[in-house]
């Protein structure tokens, strides 16, 4: 093996490390100005309800990051931009906490309940959130979303 050869593969042992540092499954805690997630995958069943103020405690994975991956960008966008409709209180399987302090639920039905307001997402955009918020918090070494970017609006 040749020394750029090691040069090249100590620098993305070291990469790997950071990006499992930053997104690592488990408990990595939010500092103020950080976005963060706390989320019971949806494919979990669960025999009790999970309100807004329970979900934080329910919550079986969660990470949180100083910049914004692209990917939660345009998960964002697809939020934001989902019709009105019904929340569920009682099935809250996410939080997302923005930089702002702002604050994001989504129900096990794609309903979302973003600051007071209630809006639902269409079955594929639910899909895509559920999707990202997989991949985010717990992404796979060696995979990555890039390149899969999702498709705002697009069913």
């Amino acid at each position: 093996m040749e020394g750029s050869e090691v040069v090249r593969g100590i620098a993305l042992l070291v990469v790997g490390a950071l990006v499992l540092v930053s997104f690592g499954c488990g408990s990595a805690k939010a500092q103020p100005g950080m976005q963060s997630i706390r989320y019971l995958p949806f494919q979990i069943p669960s025999e009790r309800p999970i309100t807004r103020a329970a979900i934080v405690d329910v919550s079986s994975k969660e990470a949180s990051f100083s910049t914004e991956p692209p990917d939660f960008v345009d998960m964002l966008r697809v939020i934001k931009n989902a019709a009105p409709g019904p929340f569920d209180e009682r099935a809250v399987r996410a939080q997302i906490r923005l930089a702002s302090g702002d604050l994001v639920y989504i129900d096990e039905s794609g309903g979302v309940w973003i600051n007071g307001s209630t809006r639902r997402l269409k079955a594929g955009e639910f899909k895509t959130v559920q999707t990202v918020l997989d991949f985010l918090t717990c992404p796979q070494p060696g995979k990555s979303m890039v390149g899969e970017r999702i498709r705002v609006g697009r069913e």
